[in-house]
């Protein structure tokens, strides 16, 4: 369990877009443990509320699941993309890969400043 390793001293909000197809890190498992094994350990560390998700469709065959109900002042979340058949590679251009990655972190640090 990468925990044990990693034991950070607050919610950390995660991001992770990976394809089903992926054969460095199986979505299902292998060497390291499967994608949903991992988002779950994320949520479990970061005090998610499991009943608030929020699902959404970015593109055909492009799934994303958030929690946005983490931490002690709700501003951590955790966000995973299902590439279906997407293999280890930068995200396909159908999503706007880059203005996703940024809204995540702009939605981060405009949390952040308002809570300093």
């Amino acid at each position: 369990d990468f925990l044990i390793d990693c034991q950070p001293q607050h919610p950390i909000s995660i991001l992770n877009i990976h394809g089903t197809l992926d054969p460095l890190f199986p979505w299902y498992g292998g060497l390291f443990s499967s994608i949903p094994q991992t988002v779950d350990s994320w949520l479990r560390w970061n005090d998610c509320n499991l009943d608030k998700i929020e699902e959404n469709s970015i593109a055909v065959g492009i799934e994303e699941r958030k929690w946005t109900d983490c931490g002690s002042v709700n501003t951590t979340r955790v966000s995973t993309v299902k590439i279906q058949g997407g293999l280890h590679a930068w995200p396909p251009k159908r999503m706007f890969p880059e203005e996703f990655i940024w809204e995540f972190f702009k939605y981060q640090f405009e949390q952040q400043m308002q809570n300093e």
